[in-house]
């Protein structure tokens, strides 16, 4: 008894300790179960020699000596029978004896199948418990799986989305340099004719100056002019009036 308990309770350590796969939990049990069903059919066995054992005492007493004799090599029963006959007296005693010692290893048996059965039904929670992580397991693994694919799936969109505002903004880069180019080539023209205008600002203005210098010599030779003729006619009159 203290043997199968504590083999129960190896058994319970290991599968504490050890990471025992599915399949490994399911092969013990089944050796477990073939143990257990091959010590019950040890018992009824047991049961059944003892019951004709049993009836043969009641039926036909201790037998006869010589088959006892010829048996005594095969039948533990026979073998008693002879002693019996030999001391008749003891055989009540023997018998008393014996009674015990089958109690005791019905006792045992008994109790080698309640730990038997014990260590299958720990067997079993244990599976049930691995069956549980197994499943929660899997579950977690499928959630992690759709996870990524959802994160694959939303980094393609955002992958097509960085695409086509790089597309955009390809276009508008496209669309600032060909207005800065003619911005540009405006902007040459207009101070290409602005130059052209301050060069003829300047002509202009020299023409004015120049025109301006003849006017005022002009209107400098126009006085000296009528000056020079004014003097003739006073030299006249002074004559004129010294004669008379």
């Amino acid at each position: 008894m203290t043997e199968e308990n504590d083999k129960v309770g190896g058994i319970k350590s290991y599968l504490q300790k050890e990471n025992v796969e599915k399949e490994d939990l399911l092969r013990l049990l089944a050796c477990l179960q073939s143990e257990l069903e091959a010590r019950e059919e040890v018992i009824n066995i047991l049961r059944l020699e003892r019951l004709r054992a049993v009836d043969f005492r009641a039926k036909y007493g201790f037998g006869d000596i010589e088959k006892a004799e010829s048996d005594v090599g095969k039948d533990p029963f026979h073998a008693l029978q002879r002693d019996s006959l030999v001391l008749p007296d003891n055989s009540s005693h023997a018998e008393a004896d014996l009674k015990p010692l089958y109690d005791t290893q019905l006792v045992q048996l008994e109790n080698l199948i309640t730990s038997q059965r014990r260590a299958q039904d720990t067997m079993r929670e244990q599976l049930l418990i691995m069956e549980r992580k197994y499943l929660k397991v899997c579950k977690e693994l499928e959630d992690e799986r759709n996870k990524h694919e959802r994160d694959a799936a939303q980094g393609d969109d955002v992958l097509v989305m960085l695409e086509k505002e790089r597309e955009r903004l390809k276009s508008e880069v496209e669309y600032e340099r060909g207005l800065n180019r003619k911005l540009e080539r405006d902007l040459r023209r207009v101070l290409l004719a602005f130059k052209e205008q301050t060069l003829l600002l300047n002509s202009q203005k020299i023409a004015a100056v120049s025109i301006i210098k003849e006017r005022h010599r002009f209107s400098l030779d126009r006085k000296a002019c009528d000056h020079k003729r004014e003097q003739p006619s006073v030299s006249r009159d002074a004559e004129t009036s010294s004669v008379s």
